[in-house]
C-alpha cells in the first residue's frame, strides 16, 4: 500500500510568497537602478554636447575677433600709409594742360594758387583758338570753370601733378 503523506503547505506558501516579494522588490530596485544609470548617462552626454557647442561658438567669436582684428590693423595701415602720403606738404604742383588742338601747355603753380590762376594761365598761352572754355580732369571726372575760381589746386586735388584737359563751352 502505498504511503501517501500529506503535507501542510500552508507553511510553506507564506514563505513563498515572500521569496517571491523579495525577488520582486530586488527586481525593481534592479531596474530603477538602471533607469537612473541611464538618466545620468544621458545628463552626461548633454552636459558635453553643451560643452562643445560653447567651444565651437568661442572659437567661432575668436576667429571673428582675429579677422576683425586683421581687417582693422590693415585699414588702419592703409590709413596710417595714406596719412603720411596726404600729410606731406608738397611746394609745387605741376600741371600739363592739354587744348583742343593736340598741343600742351605745362607750367608749376603753387599748391595755394586757385583755379583762376590756372584759368587766365590758360587765356593767355592758349594757341589753339579763343573763346570760353572750362578745364576738365582726365578721363572727365570732374569740370573746373569760373563757378570754381576761388578754390585751391591743394584742394581740387591737383597736386602734386595733373593732366588737365580744355574743352570748349
Amino acid at each position: 500500500m502505498p504511503i501517501c503523506m500529506q503535507v501542510d503547505l500552508s507553511k510553506y506558501h507564506g514563505t513563498l510568497v515572500r521569496i517571491e516579494l523579495q525577488e520582486a522588490q530586488k527586481r525593481a530596485q534592479e531596474k530603477k537602478r538602471e533607469q537612473q544609470e541611464e538618466a545620468i548617462a544621458r545628463q552626461r552626454v548633454k552636459e558635453q554636447i553643451a560643452r562643445d557647442k560653447a567651444e565651437r561658438q568661442s572659437k567661432a567669436k575668436e576667429r571673428q575677433a582675429a579677422e576683425f582684428n586683421s581687417t582693422a590693423s590693415t585699414q588702419q595701415a592703409r590709413q596710417v600709409s595714406m596719412g603720411s602720403t596726404a600729410q606731406k606738404q608738397y611746394t609745387e604742383c605741376r600741371l600739363q594742360i592739354r587744348l583742343t588742338d593736340g598741343s600742351a601747355l605745362r607750367s608749376t603753380f603753387k599748391p595755394t594758387d586757385t583755379i583762376q590762376t590756372v584759368l587766365d594761365y590758360v587765356a593767355t598761352n592758349r594757341t589753339d583758338s579763343s573763346g570760353a572754355f572750362a578745364l576738365t580732369t582726365y578721363p572727365g571726372r570732374k569740370d573746373y570753370g569760373p563757378a570754381d575760381a576761388m578754390v585751391t589746386l591743394k584742394d581740387a586735388g591737383l597736386v602734386p601733378s595733373s593732366v588737365l584737359i580744355v574743352k570748349k563751352t
